[in-house]
């Protein structure tokens, strides 16, 4: 089922998506330094979108939330407000190797480390999403 792409007026400067054959409206939000990229182009009920969170900041510690809390803010149709912690992610490539006649497992970086949130709608209609980020900067969103 396809359904048109229209933008909402009070989506101004967020992402919009639509449930079951959900739609992203705009391939990518930004607010200066921070951009929210949606990974797919549609998603339906109960499966998940990802999105990249790109940043012109790196943080020795982006593991600790003291230091920089990053999360997709998720606006339902019913009007409720989720927020989703982002996390920070390294792509790997798996390799199943021979070694000395033994088969070895290894895991390698693939690509530079980024920041991403995942989200699975679990009704229909039109939701909103930003990147809302809180440094020792202060807080900046896409909204």
């Amino acid at each position: 089922m396809t359904l048109p792409l229209t933008r909402s007026r009070r989506a101004a400067r967020s992402l919009s998506i639509f449930a079951v054959a959900l739609f992203l409206l705009g391939p990518a939000c930004r607010a200066g330094d921070l951009v929210l990229v949606p990974l797919q182009d549609s998603v339906g009920k109960f499966e998940r979108i990802e999105f990249r969170i790109d940043l012109d900041r790196q943080y020795a510690r982006p593991f600790d939330p003291s230091e920089v809390d990053l999360q997709l803010i998720v606006e339902t149709p019913s009007g409720r407000s989720l927020a989703v912690p982002a996390f920070f992610f390294q792509p790997c490539e798996h390799r199943t190797l021979k070694v000395s006649g033994r088969q070895r497992e290894w895991i390698y970086p693939a690509g530079e480390p980024c920041w991403m949130a995942r989200f699975a709608p679990a009704e229909c209609g039109l939701y909103h999403a930003a990147a809302q980020l809180t440094d020792d900067r202060g807080a900046t969103s896409t909204f």
